[in-house]
């Protein structure tokens, strides 16, 4: 566990210690209650009906549920790789909140969702959902279990490459671009590695 991981524990479990000896009013405990209960629900059943529970006013409470704890968060990025939308749009819109292993762990998600969905993937970064920057890292960044393994690695990105080059649409010209380049530079490293 990180240090940073330890840290949001330990500040989940602050906010909960305040909430349950009465430390804030009564309708912030109604809030915050209401928030961690739309997360279970969302985790268990992502959907566009789940996630609306979440996209009340701020949604960034609700979010502070999902990163306080890995194995949340974890139950989000398993949704995310096996290319869960819903669970995908949740993630991207707060990515920007994450870091270290954490934010590493969601852009290869993302990567993963990009193999299912490569128009949602570039479409996050033309709307700016995420950046440009994030867009190019989840493309490039591959499970830590193909670490050792350059061939798979060559395969894997060989594919997302494919996956992006399909994609058609004129609107996404320029992250599509963007992608491929990012793509064939990364093909290219794994390549020189290899020798």
């Amino acid at each position: 566990m990180t240090k940073v991981s330890r840290f949001r524990q330990l500040v989940f479990a602050l906010i909960t210690t305040l909430l349950t000896v009465g430390g804030v009013r009564a309708d912030d405990r109604t809030a915050a209650s209401a928030c961690q209960e739309g997360v279970e629900l969302f985790l268990s059943n992502p959907s566009k009906q789940t996630l609306s529970t979440l996209d009340g006013g701020d949604d960034s409470g609700c979010w502070a549920f999902v990163s306080s704890t890995s194995e949340t968060l974890d139950q989000l990025l398993l949704h995310v790789e096996s290319g869960d939308f819903w669970s995908a749009r949740f993630l991207a819109e707060h990515l920007s909140q994450l870091d270290g292993g954490e934010l590493e762990d969601s852009l290869v998600a993302l990567g993963q969702f990009g193999d299912h969905h490569a128009t949602e993937l570039l479409r996050y970064a033309k709307n700016r959902v995420i950046s440009d920057r994030q867009m190019v890292d989840a493309l490039v960044m591959l499970p830590l279990s193909l670490s050792d393994d350059f061939d798979a690695q060559l395969r894997w990105m060989r594919n997302r490459r494919s996956r992006v080059a399909s994609v058609y649409d004129n609107d996404l010209a320029i992250e599509r671009a963007l992608a491929l380049r990012s793509i064939d530079s990364h093909i290219s490293e794994i390549e020189a590695a290899r020798r």
